[in-house]
C-alpha cells in the first residue's frame, strides 16, 4: 500500500491493489524456509476471494510475463488487473 500511496496512485481497482500487496508479499515469503512461509503461500493460491486471492494470482502470471519492473510499470500506468 506504500508503494501505491507514494506515487501517488491512489484510484486503482482492489484486485490490482490487493493481488500487488499479496504479490510483494509473495516475493518475500518465497524466499523463506519456513513452514509457515509455506502455509502462507498455499493460501495465497488457493484463496477464493475475488479481491486478494484472484487479484494476486492476476497480478502474479502478469508479474511471471513481464518480470517485477513489468508489473510494477504496470501497476503504475493501468487502474485495473
Amino acid at each position: 500500500h506504500i508503494w501505491f500511496y507514494s506515487r501517488n496512485i491512489t484510484d486503482t481497482s482492489p484486485a490490482l491493489a490487493e493481488g500487488s500487496c499479496n504479490m510483494a508479499s509473495y516475493l518475500i515469503l518465497r524466499k523463506q524456509k519456513t513452514l509457515e512461509a509455506e502455509f502462507l503461500i498455499k493460501g495465497l493460491f488457493a484463496s477464493k476471494d475475488k479481491i486478494y486471492g484472484a487479484g494476486f494470482r492476476k497480478v502474479q502470471k502478469l508479474a511471471d510475463r513481464r518480470g517485477i519492473q513489468g508489473w510494477l510499470e504496470y501497476a503504475q500506468k493501468n487502474k485495473r488487473i
